[in-house]
């Protein structure tokens, strides 16, 4: 972090919901505080080897919901929500859990994943299928679903269990590899 900026903690007003997301209660806020016209760094790190993920919100209709804890840092004008899970099977058997993690508002959010990322845009009724645990996050307007890996065989010896997530489109998705 440059010297020319200063840190304050706050719980900008949405602690409860930060911390149902798997967050923090309490923000930290970086100001930059250097002379009009100018700029300056500061650096953030996940807690594990992984990438980070810059998402601008507004090109994904100011809504977007990722697995929970995975939010790392976001402009201020970024709300982070509960939101929950489509079905009680997606809940109990998804790999992600009854509650994500809603992020609205504008500018920028920078989410953490494991692994390589794939980034993909369904068209409308597109579907993919994937391992449970694997999504990082989706466009508001992507259906998440579960269904079952199918076949007994596969259920038992394939390593992959019993359901996989199911993503239809419309909207953008990432996926992570660990």
């Amino acid at each position: 972090m440059s010297p020319l900026c200063n840190m304050s903690t706050t719980t900008g007003g949405q602690g409860l919901g930060r911390f149902m997301t798997g967050e923090s209660i309490f923000l930290t806020e970086y100001t930059y505080t250097g002379p009009a016209g100018t700029a300056d760094t500061v650096s953030f790190s996940p807690d594990f080897s992984g990438q980070i993920i810059p998402i601008r919100l507004e090109e994904h209709g100011g809504h977007v919901i990722c697995q929970k804890g995975c939010l790392l840092a976001n402009s201020p004008s970024v709300s982070v929500s509960v939101e929950f899970s489509q079905s009680l099977g997606a809940a109990y058997f998804g790999g992600e859990g009854f509650i994500l993690q809603g992020l609205r508002g504008s500018g920028f959010a920078f989410v953490t994943a494991r692994g390589t990322v794939v980034k993909m845009v369904l068209r409308p009724n597109e579907r993919r299928i994937v391992s449970t645990g694997c999504l990082v996050g989706m466009d508001a307007s992507v259906r998440y679903n579960v269904v079952t890996t199918g076949g007994l065989g596969n259920m038992l010896m394939s390593g992959e269990g019993v359901f996989h997530t199911q993503l239809t489109g419309p909207g953008t998705i990432w996926l992570e590899s660990q």
